[in-house]
């Protein structure tokens, strides 16, 4: 996304973002702050065959002597961290209009946005952000970016095609079930709930309409699905999400899309996948290789709310990693912030040691976007009492994902 747009509602793009650095409020104005709940569509890049249903998002604004000078969205959704579950703030349709940039509101707007968010209870806040701008509000990037590109041919296996049928509405469940066990691992992404979800917010882009296809064992059971684009790109099958029950189900899927993308004159299938998930892996025993890219402050993007909250979820996964390390741990571990201070209990027998880091990057260390001795490199980290051994298992790599038709 250019300078003058910021994330939309259900994954649209809104004109009108104020991408420059904030100045000061005009003083005498008389500013008001303001939430709503509202229904809104699921996908505002449009519908297709009425699959589309609403969801009810938080509205918050400000208006600057009764005319509005800034505004955003705020999704409720739950994200896999560390085997738990974080509920988040999900971030959307930040525009402030052309008249009223670089006079501080989106500044403001955002802080009341944290403000809401913790007093709603919310350990995190998300957001899939423009390059130079969430920064300034305590956002950092979590998670890559990836890309397949692969040649049909290279997608038949072996194994006979499965036909791929459109989705009926009492699939929704069984795709999410899909979803879950598939990406169950994969840090960021977003739990589906049986039951609840309703299909997809957009295909592999803003803006893109979905389609969603499942294939089906003898009963009629969905055992694969795969989320496609309606319109082709760069002349590429674009597909947003993949998986299936088995491996032999994923063959028959990879078939059928081949089929597709060569039906609907496609010279490739355009893949944004994780590569260790899903369809991911048998992309990459097909041939594929994943592109990946590691954006600096753009995509997505993690703020803690509720410094206590993260650091309680996260702390078992600490204790067993701690418990797996072969050098000596400490007891516990003490965690300085800008935005407080937390401690977590890892068991070891060394005394206790201390980290100092802020918010941003503590939120890049627990979700394996950076490492520790990554962000002590760049001078936005350091310790005490602990060797560079115990933070590497403490903190490895683990790069997550956030599929796009989940984004907001």
């Amino acid at each position: 996304m250019d300078g003058d747009e910021a994330c939309g509602p259900q994954g649209a793009t809104t004109r009108g973002a104020e991408s420059g650095r904030s100045g000061a409020i005009v003083e005498g104005e008389n500013l008001e702050e303001h939430v709503e709940r509202v229904p809104v569509g699921l996908n505002d890049a449009g519908d297709a065959a009425d699959r589309v249903s609403e969801e009810t998002v938080d509205r918050l604004w400000i208006e600057a002597d009764g005319e509005l000078v800034s505004q955003l969205w705020v999704v409720d959704v739950t994200v896999r961290a560390w085997g738990a579950e974080l509920r988040s703030a999900g971030v959307a349709g930040v525009g402030t209009p052309e008249p009223h940039r670089m006079k501080g509101y989106a500044r403001r707007l955002m802080a009341a946005c944290e403000r809401f968010a913790a007093n709603q209870g919310y350990a995190i806040s998300t957001l899939f952000g423009i390059p130079d701008f969430y920064h300034r509000f305590g956002y950092a990037t979590i998670c890559p970016e990836y890309e397949f590109r692969i040649e049909p041919d290279a997608l038949e296996t072996g194994v006979r095609p499965a036909a791929l049928d459109e989705v009926s509405p009492t699939d929704w469940s069984a795709i999410a079930r899909l979803c879950n066990a598939a990406y169950g691992s994969l840090e960021g992404s977003v739990i589906r709930r049986e039951g609840a979800w309703r299909g997809p917010r957009q295909g592999s882009d803003w803006f893109r309409v979905p389609r969603a296809l499942v294939t089906r064992d003898a009963r009629g059971q969905p055992v694969s699905y795969a989320v496609v684009d309606t319109e082709l790109t760069d002349g590429c099958l674009a597909v947003a999400e993949a998986a299936a029950r088995d491996d032999a189900a994923g063959k028959a899927l990879a078939g059928g899309l081949a089929e597709m993308a060569r039906s609907r004159g496609a010279t490739g299938v355009l893949a944004r996948l994780h590569p260790d998930t899903g369809l991911g892996p048998l992309l990459t025993r097909c041939g594929g290789a994943a592109a990946v890219t590691r954006p600096d402050d753009a995509g997505y993007m993690l703020c803690i709310v509720d410094l206590d909250a993260v650091l309680r979820k996260c702390a078992p996964a600490l204790v067993d990693r701690a418990a797996a390390c072969d050098s000596p741990v400490p007891e516990t571990l003490h965690i300085r912030t800008d935005i407080g201070d937390g401690r977590i209990a890892l068991g070891g027998a060394a005394p206790p040691a201390k980290l100092s880091m802020d918010r941003l990057g503590l939120a890049q260390l627990l979700f394996g976007y950076r490492t520790f001795s990554e962000l002590r490199e760049t001078g936005a980290a350091n310790a005490r009492g602990v060797s560079d051994e115990v933070l590497a298992a403490l903190f490895p790599r683990n790069d997550g994902y956030c599929f796009w038709p989940d984004r907001y």
